[in-house]
């Protein structure tokens, strides 16, 4: 065993008094083949604290990533420990050795945390509350606004709606007074799911296109898609899987033409041609991302289709209502909130407590100036908001949780 993520297995079980003898040479034989590796479990023996920390760790995040994704990972958190040397002169490379190994060993607990200059010597905090309750994570649930203004409040279904001549949960069962086969509304007539903070909601469209709207979000669709024309509204957050149609009106003889998705936002418009993509565009957030999984997109600032910017698989354009930026990211980031986790790729403290904001219905106040950090790793968002404070504290920034008029806010002491 020599992968970081074998080696910290090792260490937390010698810990925990249960390896195989087997297992204790093979930890002996890295101690020896490096004296900074025991320097490290030195320290480790003597720092009663992290023993703790790294149990809850372990306890909350049963399910390891793959080995690619630990790896992947680790390279990110070893960048940013290496960015920490030059700006920090007094910085001794026993420290760095420190939060290089730290970060090795929470890696493979999934949840792990840099804290960067200014941050190191932080002791351990303890969360406190005053007038209010822990809260539960959000979960599945929308309202569903119909052509004639009929609002229905869908149930909790992880699996959602479907549209066609009905609308249906996708399981099989009708929703009331959802006949729509006999109605003289037009087709393109539009109808708006809303998804509430605290919650999320899948919906399939009449053309088979599947949407997983996100906490806070509005996603306006017709009742049918024209033959020709497949257009979307959305206020907020939502990941798209694009179904492909061709047009059945082609010239005989010739080859049949894709039918176009199209989605706008506050600013932007947004083509598809069957695909995969995510796309963050909140009425109070100036900037409007797009991420794509794969095939293809074109975006542009709305009214100006001709300048447009094609997007290739892994990069993501930022739009400000000015002017495109271009970047290549980590697309399992962008989705981690479809697939039920927060996942920090080196957020600084305020947007990683906005996702915190949106999830749980809290308001978010910063006492003093924003805390300099960096949060790596990801946590499951079925954790009520206690435990994800709680552990997101370790990285030494100091949160509090008050209750005031029926709203509860985290108190983030700044610098």
């Amino acid at each position: 065993m020599t992968v970081p993520r074998d080696i910290a297995y090792l260490i937390f079980h010698h810990f925990q008094g249960d390896l195989t003898d087997l297992e204790q040479h093979e930890l002996q034989t890295w101690l020896n083949s490096d004296p900074q590796h025991r320097v490290f479990f030195e320290q480790l023996a003597e720092n009663s604290g992290w023993k703790q920390d790294l149990a809850i760790w372990h306890r909350l995040n049963n399910n390891t990533k793959k080995s690619q994704d630990d790896q992947m990972l680790l390279t990110k958190v070893m960048e940013k420990v290496q960015a920490m040397e030059e700006p920090v002169q007094t910085m001794k490379v026993s420290a760095l050795w420190w939060y290089t190994a730290a970060a090795i060993l929470l890696c493979c607990f999934s949840i792990y945390f840099i804290v960067q200059k200014g941050q190191s010597d932080k002791q351990d905090q303890t969360l406190t509350y005053k007038n209010t309750e822990d809260i539960k994570p959000g979960k599945s649930g929308a309202r569903l606004t119909l052509p004639d203004g009929t609002v229905i409040a869908l149930k909790s279904d992880d699996q959602g709606i479907q549209m066609g001549e009905e609308i249906q949960y996708v399981n099989g069962d009708r929703l009331a007074t959802t006949d729509l086969t006999n109605t003289k509304i037009a087709a393109n007539t539009p109808l708006t799911l809303e998804v509430p903070v605290k919650n999320f909601y899948k919906i399939i469209l009449s053309d088979g296109t599947q949407v997983w709207v996100n906490s806070g979000s509005k996603l306006h669709y017709p009742l049918r898609f024209d033959k020709n024309n497949r257009v979307v509204e959305l206020e907020g957050e939502a990941y798209f899987e694009v179904a492909k149609l061709t047009s059945n009106n082609a010239v005989r003889g010739a080859k049949p033409t894709r039918i176009p998705f199209l989605v706008k936002t506050k600013g932007q418009l947004l083509e598809v041609l069957g695909t995969k993509f995510n796309v963050t565009a909140y009425p109070n957030i100036k900037t409007t991302k797009t991420t794509l999984l794969e095939g293809k997109v074109a975006v542009s600032a709305a009214g100006y289709p001709s300048k447009s910017v094609l997007l290739i698989p892994g990069k993501q354009s930022s739009f400000d209502g000015n002017a495109f930026q271009i970047k290549e990211v980590d697309v399992d980031q962008a989705i981690a909130w479809k697939d039920g986790l927060f996942y920090f790729d080196g957020e600084d403290a305020k947007e990683a407590f906005e996702q915190l904001g949106k999830w749980y219905d809290i308001d978010i106040q910063y006492i003093g100036k924003e805390p300099r950090v960096a949060f790596f790793g990801t946590i499951e968002r079925n954790k009520s908001l206690k435990t994800v404070v709680e552990i997101l504290q370790k990285s030494g920034v100091k949160l509090r949780l008050e209750g005031k008029a029926d709203r509860t806010r985290l108190m983030i002491e700044g610098e």
